[in-house]
């Protein structure tokens, strides 16, 4: 599984960013089951909103990563870039320079030629 393509997710941090609805209206509209949703730090930089969500379990954040949030801190030196400004949408994966399926990584919503996403059946 490591390389290939980012991975958006159903992720976010609601910084009330313009991205948000220009690019994820959907996602915002969904019901909470189908997201997470991350509170922003207090300047909404990478590091503090790291920091104000870093201990929410279930979603391999605080399960693969330590440290702030920001530089090659996640399980085997993967990527961690924590979603802030406009960039508030969360990506995974992505090439094995990355780190691959640890690494976690920040993205607008826009579509680009190399994103792809994984549809997830949960069982409930």
């Amino acid at each position: 599984m490591n390389g290939g393509a980012n991975e958006k997710v159903a992720a976010y941090v609601n910084n009330g960013d313009d991205s948000l609805t220009e690019n994820g209206i959907n996602l915002i509209n969904a019901e909470a089951m189908h997201k997470d949703i991350y509170t922003e730090g207090p300047g909404d930089r990478q590091n503090e909103n790291y920091a104000k969500t870093r201990s929410k379990y279930g979603d391999a954040v605080y399960e693969t990563s330590s440290g702030n949030g920001i530089g090659e801190e996640a399980w085997y030196h993967a990527r961690t870039r924590m979603p802030y400004t406009d960039f508030p949408f969360f990506s995974r994966g992505g090439q094995n320079s990355y780190g691959g399926i640890f690494a976690f990584l920040v993205d607008n919503g826009s579509s680009f030629y190399s994103d792809g996403f994984r549809v997830v059946i949960p069982v409930l």
